[in-house]
């Protein structure tokens, strides 16, 4: 969320650009996904860019399937040794 909020002050990205970014995104939800999506979109401010929304919108979804996804372990690759 801070590239986010970093992007519209510092202006890096264009309007267009995430506008692509969204619909790149939604391109890639399922059906219920989007429905959620557009369900949360239509609580927030109008006012506040769709980007920023959508940030807050993955935040929030992550948050609750955490609770119902055991962390992934990561494990570094051991480094071959020559003998």
């Amino acid at each position: 969320m801070a590239y986010v909020q970093t992007s519209y002050v510092a202006r890096r990205t264009s309007i267009s650009e995430h506008e692509k970014i969204i619909k790149c995104t939604l391109d890639k939800f399922t059906s219920t996904m989007k429905y959620r999506w557009f369900d949360f979109s239509a609580e927030q401010s109008q006012e506040e860019p769709d980007l920023i929304k959508m940030a807050r919108f993955l935040e929030r979804e992550a948050e609750r399937c955490s609770a119902y996804t055991p962390p992934e372990t990561v494990t570094q690759p051991k480094e071959d040794t020559i003998t």
